[in-house]
């Protein structure tokens, strides 16, 4: 027996029991992703591709993923419904826990092994092109569904005018609100408002505004307050205009308003009632709703500040790999293109809390999620760029020294920027 088909019966025998068990995997975390050394991210470019065809190779495709249970259900109809439409190829998934795909992938990619399809996020990709494991897909990702994608996922998947990967869903961070401590009241739109209602709907005990204020979940705020990250060779300027300065006074008197705390675990806090309003990520919208009950969790767009809020931007992502032959790649592409379909994006939409990256999908049956997928259309995909690396721990050191009063903002945003200038040498 060759070592493809060695592999192929190996893989199989593995994932028959885990669609027959679905056993639960380890918890994915729930911490927002850190970005991966990657080069420059390029303006999405729109291939003419005509649409995927109604008969495909007979081939073996071999699907690698981290999904959680809820995703993995999703995914399981998905295929099912793909079979049915292409009886002849043989769709294999498996299951790797998060923290080990990518480091699996790479290591199986590179001697010519591997799957044939992982999904993961597009600061990975990066990586992957400078390895060489993933193919462009431009020749094979069909025009009319390129063009439903959110531009900025596509932007997020192209590098030097090349289409790496085909997004399937976005993960930004929200307001999210509990609908009994809220009352009467809408929900703010305005930084302004927010502040100003934290001390009006705090429970007893509690507080009416609870603010994860690392980097991440207040990224949205630099741009909002007219701040910029990077110049176009990748340099820190965050001193240049008064953006961040403001940024981070905004944020110091946040912290000094009453009704609102920066303090202890915001997500615990909200699940029990502690905290009426909370800034955090899709990732947690589950476990919102499981705690306080779907029907009591509200979400809406961060308030705005000058300018609307632009979090950061995660983007789910699904890669060929570049040891695919080229029938496998056409049948892999008709199964992304059955994932990214609208009929099926309103199923991660029901099913998993997911906000499609095509544009084209229905998110209105949960209000929670379309009050995501209007985030996305503000937010930023986190830049794959290897300079990204320097960024994390300075930024938010930056605004600790602030809320501790070790620092004016002034003095915080000067440090900050010679460090990360510095260490990425610019």
């Amino acid at each position: 027996m060759n070592k493809k088909a060695l592999f192929g019966l190996m893989a199989l025998v593995v994932v028959m029991g885990l669609l027959a068990a679905q056993c639960p995997p380890p918890a994915t975390p729930t911490t927002a992703p850190q970005p991966t050394k990657a080069p420059e991210p390029t303006k999405a470019v729109q291939p003419t591709v005509p649409p995927v065809p109604t008969k495909v190779p007979s081939v073996d495709i071999f699907l690698w993923h981290g999904w959680d249970p809820a995703e993995r259900a999703v995914l399981v109809e998905l295929i099912n419904g793909y079979i049915k439409k292409y009886p002849n190829v043989r769709l294999i998934p498996l299951y790797v826990p998060f923290d080990q795909l990518k480091n699996k992938f790479q290591t199986a990619a590179a001697t010519g092994g591997g799957p044939t399809i992982i999904i993961g996020p597009h600061d990975w990709l990066g990586d992957f092109v400078a390895a060489e494991l993933i193919r462009p897909l431009d020749d094979i990702a069909p025009t009319d569904l390129v063009k439903q994608i959110n531009p900025a996922s596509l932007g997020a998947v192209t590098y030097k005018g090349k289409l790496y990967a085909l997004p399937e869903s976005n993960k930004c961070v929200a307001l999210y609100y509990n609908k009994d401590l809220l009352k009467d009241k809408q929900p703010p739109k305005t930084t302004d408002e927010m502040l100003a209602m934290a001390a009006e709907v705090a429970p007893e005990g509690g507080y009416g505004l609870g603010w994860n204020k690392g980097f991440y979940h207040s990224f949205g705020y630099f741009g909002a307050f007219g701040a910029k990250l990077f110049d176009d060779n990748y340099k820190c300027i965050l001193d240049q205009g008064t953006g961040t300065v403001d940024f981070l006074k905004f944020m110091k008197t946040m912290n000094e308003t009453k009704g609102v705390t920066m303090e202890g675990d915001m997500g615990a806090l909200f699940k029990q009632g502690k905290v009426a309003m909370i800034n955090d990520g899709i990732w947690a919208l589950g476990d919102y709703k499981k705690a306080l009950g779907a029907d009591k969790v509200g979400v809406v767009p961060l308030p705005a500040a000058k300018n609307p809020a632009a979090p950061f931007m995660t983007v789910e992502s699904i890669y060929i790999s570049a040891n695919a032959t080229d029938d496998e790649a056409t049948a892999a592409m008709a199964f992304i293109a059955h994932v990214l379909a609208p009929e099926q994006g309103k199923l991660f939409v029901e099913k998993a809390g997911r906000v499609p990256a095509n544009t084209a999908v229905d998110t209105s049956v949960d209000p929670a999620v379309a009050a995501f997928a209007a985030q996305s259309k503000t937010a930023v995909p986190i830049p794959a760029v290897p300079e990204m690396g320097a960024v994390w721990g300075p930024a938010g050191d930056m605004i600790n020294k602030v809320l501790e009063g070790k620092a004016t903002p002034e003095e915080a945003v000067a440090e900050a920027v010679k460090l990360i200038n510095g260490a990425n040498k610019k």
